[in-house]
C-alpha cells in the first residue's frame, strides 16, 4: 500500500484546498501582462476553468488516497469525504468523477452483491497508486514552494512608530 502518512487525509482541511488552488492561480496566471491582455470575462472564465480543474484533481487525490486505504462504495467514499472535511459531496460529483477514473484506469470497480442491495465497490490499480505517489510528490514540491513567500518580508507589515505615525 502507498503510505500515506505524508499526506494524511484526517487532517486536511478544505480551505487548504481553496487556499492552494488559488495561490496556484495566482501564480501562473496572476501577472499583469495577462490581465491587461484579457477581457474581464475571458479572466472569469479562465479563473473558473482553472478552479474547476483544479478541484477535480483535488478530489481525485482524495478518493485515490481513500482507495488506497481500502476499497469502498461512492457512498463510503462520501462518509469518508464528510468525516476527513466536514462536508459531503453530491452524488452528480462523485459518481461521474469515480466514473472518469475508471476509464482512466486509476481504479476497478465490481458489484459486491453480498448485502440485499447491490454495490458497486472501487478499488485502486497500480496507475492509480502510481499516480497518487506523483501526485503527492507535486503537491509537496508546490507546498513548499508557496511557503517561502509567506516566510519573506514581503508579508510582514511593515509598522515605524518613528514620529508616531505609521507607514
Amino acid at each position: 500500500m502507498f503510505d500515506s502518512s505524508i499526506f494524511d487525509t484526517s487532517r486536511l482541511e478544505i480551505t487548504v484546498f481553496k487556499t492552494l488552488a488559488s495561490k496556484f492561480f495566482e501564480a501562473t496566471n496572476g501577472s499583469k501582462l495577462i490581465r491587461q491582455s484579457m477581457k474581464e470575462s475571458e479572466m472569469e472564465k479562465g479563473k473558473k476553468a482553472m478552479k474547476l480543474r483544479l478541484t477535480r484533481i483535488l478530489l481525485e487525490i482524495i478518493f485515490l488516497t481513500f482507495l488506497d486505504e481500502k476499497p469502498s462504495h461512492g457512498y463510503g467514499i462520501n462518509a469518508k469525504f464528510r468525516e476527513a472535511f466536514e462536508c459531503s459531496l453530491s452524488a452528480s460529483t462523485i459518481y461521474p468523477l469515480l466514473y472518469i477514473m475508471e476509464e482512466k484506469g486509476l481504479i476497478n470497480s465490481e458489484w459486491n452483491s453480498e448485502s440485499q442491495r447491490k454495490k458497486k465497490v472501487y478499488s485502486i490499480t497500480p496507475k492509480g497508486r502510481e499516480r497518487l505517489f506523483h501526485a503527492y510528490n507535486a503537491l509537496a514540491k508546490i507546498t513548499r514552494m508557496l511557503e517561502k513567500p509567506l516566510k519573506s518580508d514581503l508579508f510582514q507589515p511593515k509598522i515605524s512608530f518613528s514620529n508616531n505615525s505609521l507607514q
